[in-house]
């Protein structure tokens, strides 16, 4: 077997679950007997390989996906960063948008008697897990639990202040979230989507002001000392639809990273 037959074999017995083997309590570990006891395929030279060529295929596939996905988010910090660059004037962010904060009332948050009803609940971490993309919920409320929330209605820019500061997302379907989050209703001279990409570069600037407690937190007051740039209609358009398209090609890539040990796991199948 040629050596780099053998970095690639050794790779491969990654695939073989060996943590399976381990055995007891205490510290883990690799019960010899029952590594001499494993038996392992091996098929003649000239499929181990292909089995090579396939897996270096799905890891260069990898590391073009990676440097790919890099050069997008630079492209699309480069773009915001053009906008505040090019615009001659910027406005308070409260005049362009109606800054409202979320609500659930009762303490303790977890009570059982809100939860599991009709109603999405969004948590801070919805929003730091998206990225700025849509919104997935992981709880939801019901009558009782919309009693001591607010129902929000779409399309609205969702700003976390409390613990995780600044990160952004547009909420579009009704949802309810608590007061660690806010909402910014857009009026007509800007464009949602729009106010979530420009919100993205305050995000720094935030975490700067936000009192230096135990865990961090800003208000709604703070949030209004925001300026941002607001150019015409057809301007931000363009860049939403310039981001978007960039964001498609990040999913994409992303795609590629996420099935990259499902495929490894195919090839094997296939020759094994």
């Amino acid at each position: 077997m040629s050596a780099k037959l053998l970095v690639k074999s050794l790779k491969i017995l990654k695939l073989l679950k060996l943590d399976e083997l381990s055995g007891g309590s205490g510290v883990p570990g690799l019960n010899r007997n029952d590594a001499y006891q494993l038996r392992i395929p091996l098929p003649p030279l000239e499929v181990q390989q292909q089995i090579v060529n396939e897996c270096e295929a799905s890891e260069q596939a990898v590391i073009k996906a990676k440097e790919a996905i890099q050069q997008a988010k630079n492209e699309i910090e480069e773009r915001i960063n053009s906008i505040y660059k090019d615009s001659k004037e910027l406005v308070g962010l409260s005049k362009v948008s109606d800054i409202k904060r979320g609500r659930f009332s009762h303490r303790p948050r977890n009570y059982p008697r809100f939860y599991d009803g009709i109603y999405p609940f969004i948590q801070t971490g919805d929003i730091v897990r998206v990225n700025g993309n849509k919104i997935e919920y992981t709880q939801t409320l019901n009558e009782d639990g919309l009693q001591v929330s607010k129902l929000f209605q779409p399309s609205i820019v969702l700003v976390t202040i409390a613990a995780n500061i600044g990160d952004t997302a547009v909420l579009d379907y009704p949802a309810c979230f608590p007061d660690s989050v806010v909402a910014l209703i857009s009026n007509n001279d800007i464009n949602v989507y729009f106010l979530e990409l420009i919100m993205r570069k305050q995000k720094q600037y935030l975490n700067d002001v936000a009192p230096k407690m135990a865990q961090k937190n800003i208000n709604i007051e703070i949030l209004k000392s925001v300026k941002i740039p607001v150019p015409p209609l057809s301007v931000q358009e363009k860049l939403v639809s310039e981001v978007d398209k960039l964001e498609q090609e990040i999913t994409k890539d992303q795609n590629i990273i996420d099935e990259s040990h499902n495929l490894k796991q195919k090839v094997m199948k296939r020759y094994l």
